[in-house]
């Protein structure tokens, strides 16, 4: 059976980053403005998080919209290098104070995602029989794939030949590391960021500059580094039977996932599950709410691929989505005893 974790920014705060997009902004805002392009990016970020909380699709987004106070190409293409630097720059410094302040640190987050598979099953087997335990299956091939910058796989996890006891007492012989990939990119290997496409850029003149896009279109950034980050990705997602969900917001600026989730949920919507974790607070009503949402947007895709109306409710009727609360330990410096039994 193969399981493959899809993460977002949310895994990195819950294991104790301080990697919001507002932790990135309070830093952000003293640093010195080496331009008035840069002054006013920071100001319209001071404007839209006093409304929201925001994410860093939200902040892919905004860089793209900004490209419409915009006449000058150059200008503009200085401004969003300068702002991706500094967003670099930040993650770096926090994510090197964290390996220092703790030598666990890499094994202990590896620690928590894996313990958080494995013990999941049971909030979703009480919500819906049909989902299928990790404890009935032999052998588990473990996929990764982060959205993050920071390489905590790269640096630790794919040493890891993981033996796993469920707590029930259920045997499950082994979990086995299968693809561990940072689609876009790591720190250490150009970090890709940016829109999702052409038409998120609001400014008719750059959407034909191929010098912007190839700059901030993230499937024409990872064209041109030629790693296959991209396709990898998909190839792993295709054939996944499972997939969980662990801070990742898929927002408007990796409309690119959706479709791809959507056409692993055409292929088999019966046998394919899916399950997103939450923060712990969300309510029983949100957690429907966004289930309902996330089912929609599934089914808006499907139908962009040409399905019909009743082809549609067909799949939505057998689609196994669960929006569940979810809590990894935010205390990552676990004993070496912790570590060392899910280690080999």
């Amino acid at each position: 059976m193969q399981l493959t974790f899809l993460l977002g920014n949310g895994f990195d705060k819950a294991i104790g980053l301080a990697t919001g997009y507002r932790d990135f902004y309070e830093w952000y805002k003293e640093q010195p403005s080496h331009s008035s392009d840069i002054k006013r990016l920071k100001n319209s970020i001071q404007s839209y998080l006093d409304k929201e909380n925001g994410n860093w699709a939200d902040f892919e987004y905004a860089l793209g919209q900004f490209a419409e106070t915009f006449s000058n190409s150059k200008r503009f293409m200085d401004c969003f290098s300068s702002a991706r630097a500094s967003l670099i720059e930040y993650i770096t410094n926090i994510y090197r104070m964290a390996v220092e302040e703790s030598d666990d640190f890499i094994q202990s987050a590896a620690f928590c995602l894996i313990k958080q598979a494995v013990n999941a099953d049971k909030d979703l087997l009480s919500m819906d029989q049909r989902f299928f335990c990790l404890a009935d299956q032999k052998e588990i091939v473990f996929n990764c794939i982060s959205f993050n910058y920071t390489p905590l796989f790269d640096d630790g996890l794919s040493q890891l030949q993981i033996n796993v006891q469920q707590r029930s007492g259920r045997d499950i012989d082994k979990l086995v590391l299968g693809d561990v990939l940072n689609v876009h990119g790591t720190l250490n290997d150009y970090p890709i960021f940016g829109v999702d496409n052409e038409m998120q850029i609001a400014n008719d003149c750059f959407r034909k500059d191929r010098r912007i896009t190839q700059m901030m279109v993230k499937g024409e950034i990872d064209k041109r580094l030629n790693r296959g980050w991209r396709k990898k990705a998909t190839e792993i997602i295709k054939k996944s039977d499972k997939i969980y969900i662990y801070g990742a917001s898929l927002g408007d600026t990796d409309e690119f996932w959706w479709k791809t989730i959507a056409q692993w949920f055409e292929k088999d919507p019966a046998g394919h599950q899916l399950a997103i974790y939450c923060h712990p607070t969300a309510s029983a009503i949100e957690l429907r709410e966004k289930q309902t949402q996330f089912i929609e947007k599934i089914a808006r895709h499907i139908a962009d691929m040409g399905e019909s109306k009743i082809v549609i409710d067909s799949i939505v009727k057998e689609l196994k989505v669960k929006f569940v609360s979810a809590q990894i330990n935010e205390n990552i410096n676990m004993q070496a005893s912790a570590t060392a039994s899910v280690a080999q």
